[in-house]
């Protein structure tokens, strides 16, 4: 096996895609193509990926259905789309991991299926909803932290069917400049706050007006130090990374501070090594060659990451390449993805068998958030259990 194929997972030639056979180099690189011709329904995800007349039927009553409910329930970029397997029912998997019993992780995460519309009384957790908010787009959980929402939950480039966030996929959800700016005045006027998460939504995926606006206005308050930006763009739309959106970012961000620059960062969401690839690991070279870190949450997704040697080949491949796994974060208990939690004491008995497998520095902390906005219990086993 060459060291590629060790490092990198090889997505279809999106040519042998019927979809799009015809599409230039040119357009395939361009992200705006990407956005435009995001897959939104079932007949252009039949033309993707194989599926029966009542697979089609099923996710189509699935979409239908969280429509009717004032959702956007699908949404993938052609680059994600084309990660996913041509048979998403019947997935090719290294050796041991229990292809049997699982679907195509990316086909999993992105598109609706029965499953979703299960467990209908779970209740939805209203953590980091709008009527929970410290003042405007500013939600403070900890004492010195705060996350200010840039943007709606409907401008991520691709649509994570796992979301955490109970108004996640609600299409009349907005985050106004008038929302932005008194979340901005939240912050610069309480001094115990030294670190704000950028967040939407994508941070990345605002206009860059309205992000050289933000980090310019954050550059001004003297007691921030750590600004992290969180998105989700390297992994699905990773040709959005440019210099010209990464020079903005670095220059913005410490336009105006005095004395010691702010810290800046990047969190990126990868739950599967079938993430990783050529074009995920160049968009991530260009955000560390402008001197940037990049820290991962992943979530622990039954179907998707729920095996030990799963979980360790995703975090040493991402660790390869320059992302450094920080959480794997305990899917929540809410309405519409029940069917992605695994139980606790499961996850506590992969993250004991990952010690072996993995150098100390690439073992991500186990954790979850406390319904009702109380932040996050670690869950890592003590080694005594």
């Amino acid at each position: 096996m060459k060291m590629n194929e060790r490092i990198f997972y090889k997505s279809r030639d999106y040519k042998t895609i019927e979809l799009w056979k015809d599409v230039k180099e040119s357009d395939w690189s361009n992200p705006i193509w990407q956005l435009k011709n995001s897959i939104k329904s079932t007949e252009e995800l039949s033309k993707v990926v194989k599926l029966s007349d009542f697979q089609a039927s099923e996710i189509e009553r699935v979409i239908s259905t969280l429509k009717s409910e004032g959702k956007e329930p699908l949404r993938i970029t052609p680059y994600y789309a084309s990660l996913m397997q041509e048979d998403p029912f019947h997935p090719s998997m290294a050796r041991g991991e229990k292809p049997e019993r699982r679907l195509d992780p990316i086909f999993w995460q992105s598109v609706p299926t029965p499953a979703n519309l299960l467990f209908p009384n779970t209740g939805l957790e209203g953590a980091m909803s709008e009527g929970t908010r410290s003042y405007g787009a500013a939600y403070q959980r900890y004492p010195n932290r705060v996350a200010l929402f840039v943007a709606e939950n409907t401008s991520c480039a691709s649509y994570c069917v796992h979301c955490q966030r109970a108004k996640s996929l609600d299409g009349t959800v907005e985050v106004s400049r008038e929302e932005i700016d008194k979340g901005l005045f939240y912050i610069g006027y309480n001094k115990n706050i030294n670190e704000v998460l950028v967040t939407g939504g994508d941070a990345l995926m605002i206009s860059q007006t309205r992000l050289r606006y933000i980090l310019e206005e954050l550059s001004r308050i003297p007691h921030l130090r750590v600004i992290r930006i969180a998105t989700r763009v390297p992994v699905v739309l990773p040709m959005a990374i440019t210099d010209e959106l990464l020079n903005i970012i670095e220059l913005s961000a410490n336009k105006h501070t005095k004395g010691v620059a702010k810290y800046v960062y990047f969190m990126t969401h990868i739950n599967h090594y079938q993430e990783i690839t050529k074009e995920l690991a160049e968009a991530i070279g260009k955000i560390r060659k402008h001197g940037f870190t990049i820290r991962n949450q992943t979530v622990l997704l039954n179907h998707v990451n729920d095996y030990y040697k799963t979980l360790a080949e995703t975090f040493r491949r991402m660790f390869w390449i320059g992302v450094h796994p920080y959480y794997l974060l305990q899917c929540h208990k809410e309405r519409g993805i029940v069917h992605f939690i695994t139980p606790i004491q499961i996850g506590k008995i992969y993250m004991k068998n990952l010690q072996g497998w993995m150098s100390g520095v690439t073992v991500p902390r186990y954790a979850a958030n406390v319904e009702g906005g109380g932040g996050k219990v670690i869950l890592m086993p003590s080694g005594h259990d």
